[in-house]
């Protein structure tokens, strides 16, 4: 009795179908749940807040933190309508020159909502 193989072409097909629902199930876990929230906190004890520098800049610094309060490192914080910007350390911590005491921020990590503070 001879061996049959099953048609490649078939299984070619096959297998693209489970790659093709595998990725969408990657997807929608990574987008499902995903959209949380940030909070930007500065608090008096930990110096965060407005100085002025010699250049007419502003020197913004503060912490990041999520709902729970827990510090979220590697934020990013980019003055709006320019390319200055910042990311927050490991301890949800950042400083930024920015142009004006009027800059708007944006706040913006992978799977947050972008967040805009004046």
């Amino acid at each position: 009795m001879a061996k049959q193989f099953p048609n490649f072409i078939s299984l070619l097909s096959y297998f693209k179908k489970i790659r093709i629902v595998l990725g969408l199930t990657v997807i929608f876990l990574l987008l499902s749940g995903s959209l949380q929230t940030f909070a930007v906190s500065s608090r008096p004890d930990e110096k965060a807040g407005l100085k002025e520098n010699n250049d007419q800049q502003k020197i913004i610094s503060g912490r990041v933190t999520d709902d729970k309060g827990q510090a979220l490192p590697g934020v990013n914080i980019v003055e709006k309508g320019t390319t200055n910007g910042a990311i927050s350390d490991a301890d949800g911590r950042y400083t930024i020159s920015v142009a004006s005491a009027n800059s708007v921020l944006v706040f913006s990590f992978v799977g947050y909502t972008s967040l805009e503070v004046t």
